[in-house]
């Protein structure tokens, strides 16, 4: 889900070469742009266009942080799955000081970075626009665990990248 320019499509391939793989975007360039190989379905992840337990998994990388309701695209995402549903996504930390830290460097630092290495820092700007509007990493857990029995639930980068793995709930 979030399949975007396929990276994960691909590093699964590269772990698994059997499996099938079918990747899913609402925006349609980004697919296009795909050097993966797999499947490509057009579609919104808040309303999935697949029968219940489609897949054996479901997995999302750096999409779910754009989500307007994370509640619904998790609860999609164990609709479809039979087993395994899992995600790593920009999340935001629960201490303020980490909040403060890390919406600085997306707000300040990120933009510059990319314009030093060549893109546009306008780009890089919307992503803040993002972390703002999120809900703290536990918020998030807790909209989770209503749809996913949880494995694991960890975050990164001074916990603003969050993943998690779990086993869709009956």
């Amino acid at each position: 889900m979030g399949a975007g320019n396929g990276e994960l499509s691909r590093a699964l391939n590269k772990i698994s070469p059997k499996t099938e793989i079918v990747m899913i975007d609402y925006a349609e360039d980004m697919l296009n742009m795909s050097e993966a190989s797999d499947n490509r379905v057009i579609a919104s992840f808040t309303h999935l266009p697949f029968r219940d337990e489609s897949f054996d998994a479901v997995m999302s990388s750096f999409a779910l942080h754009a989500a307007d309701d994370l509640a619904t695209v998790v609860s999609e995402m164990s609709r479809v799955s039979r087993n395994t549903v899992g995600a790593l996504a920009m999340g935001k930390p629960d201490s303020a000081i980490l909040r403060k830290i890390d919406g600085f460097y997306l707000k300040y630092v990120q933009p510059n970075l990319a314009a030093l290495a060549g893109a546009k820092p306008e780009n890089y700007r919307y992503i803040y626009y993002i972390f703002c509007k999120n809900p703290t990493n536990s918020e998030i857990k807790d909209k989770i665990i209503e749809h996913v029995e949880l494995i694991k639930f960890k975050q990164k980068a001074l916990n603003a990248f969050y993943m998690f793995v779990g086993i869709r709930k009956q």
